[in-house]
């Protein structure tokens, strides 16, 4: 007897489906299919397997699919919030992932009353998934500010600390929170009063929030060190006087705040050039530090050696998140990392389907784009613990 197959088909042939159910006929099964040509329809097709009468592994598993159309996923937004507050662990984590990976903008607006109603969730958990979405998608501003703020009395400091960096990834459009994100820099945390300076920096476009960060950055605390130094790649854009604390930083024992500080150092250009000869010195470290190394000195100088040499060794990492990482980073260098093409489509035969697709995105990037060494995008990063370091 076939077996029954339910089969969601991306392709832009119809001759070329054809075949496919053809072929899966003829091993035993009895496909019932849905056919796609873009990224549109294919969204249109999968929002509706995020409804919670499915089970949790089909709304993961769809979520992850609409993760990969990225900015046509949008309209999935509205649902993937009705996922945070989700039972299931890995439902939650999936929209999160999914939510950041959408950036939905206007698109996204229809989430915001949702989000705002998840702050005030029993649970921690849905409460901070929505206030990262929040910042993450940066709509509704004029409903968004004010409940952000109202929520900063919160009893968690991991919360009240999450909150100040959605606050501040709003800009100068979260002025009128200023008040209370100034309050915040007596919190008695210390993760607290980093972030508050960091919003306040980002709200302001100055300078104010600086010294708290440099307090951070040479106190006792390894994690409170690491975000202050991830922190000040933000400030580039109005401010270079966190470039000579972020270079001694190189120099530190501590491989988390060196990682975040080479990072952090790549924003600011060509601006940072007497940071080279430390920042080479990280070539030869852990690959999470050597990454942000040699991407930081391709911001820096506009060569793409040796970072094109680090990151095809990357390409052969055994951990796939570094394989993936590499491929990712190498698509952000554009037209500077033709010389990698050939060991980079090496990754379309990788063992993880995702590695594939991001190495055919990367291909596409490195052959259709000029070579720009500009500010690589914080959307494209992947954060790990909020330190502002990248893996």
């Amino acid at each position: 007897m076939p077996r029954p197959l339910r089969l969601l088909m991306v392709e832009d042939s119809e001759a070329d489906a054809e075949l496919l159910l053809r072929e899966l006929q003829r091993h035993g099964f009895d496909p019932i299919f849905h056919r796609v040509e873009s990224p549109v329809e294919m969204a249109a097709a999968l929002i509706p397997l995020l409804d919670e009468r499915y089970h949790a592994s089909i709304r993961i598993d769809a979520a992850s699919k609409l993760t990969m159309l990225e900015r046509h996923a949008a309209p999935a937004t509205p649902a993937f919030v009705k996922m945070l507050a989700s039972d299931n662990d890995g439902v939650r984590v999936a929209a999160e992932m999914a939510i950041a990976s959408a950036q939905g903008g206007e698109a996204a607006a229809p989430a915001v009353p949702l989000l705002i109603k998840l702050l005030k969730h029993q649970e921690a958990r849905p409460r901070l998934l929505a206030i990262r979405a929040l910042g993450l998608i940066k709509v509704g501003t004029r409903e968004a500010i004010p409940a952000l703020t109202a929520a900063l009395v919160d009893n968690d400091p991991e919360i009240r600390a999450t909150i100040l960096y959605a606050l501040g990834e709003f800009g100068p459009a979260g002025k009128a929170a200023l008040s209370e994100v100034r309050k915040a820099l007596n919190d008695g945390a210390e993760e607290v009063r980093v972030a508050a300076a960091a919003a306040i920096c980002l709200i302001t476009q100055t300078e104010e929030g600086l010294p708290v960060l440099l307090k951070a950055l040479n106190g006792t605390d390894a994690m409170s060190r690491a975000t202050a130094a991830g922190v000040m790649g933000e400030l580039a854009k109005f401010s270079k006087s966190a470039i000579p604390s972020l270079i001694v930083a190189l120099r530190s024992g501590d491989a988390l705040l060196r990682a975040s500080a080479a990072k952090s150092l790549g924003e600011y250009g060509a601006d940072a050039l007497s940071a080279l000869p430390a920042m080479r010195m990280l070539l030869e470290e852990d690959t999470n530090t050597c990454a942000n190394a040699a991407i930081a000195i391709w911001q820096i100088t506009g060569k793409a050696e040796p970072t094109i040499s680090v990151l095809s060794r990357m390409l052969y990492d055994d951990k796939p998140f570094n394989r993936d990482w590499a491929v990712r980073l190498l698509g952000d260098m554009k037209a500077d990392a033709k010389p990698a093409l050939q060991v980079l489509k090496e990754r379309l035969e990788d063992p993880k389907p995702w590695i594939r697709r991001h190495a055919m995105d990367a291909i596409r990037q490195i052959m259709d784009a000029p070579a720009k060494p500009a500010l690589l995008e914080k959307e494209d990063r992947q954060p790990v613990d909020g330190s502002g370091v990248t893996k």
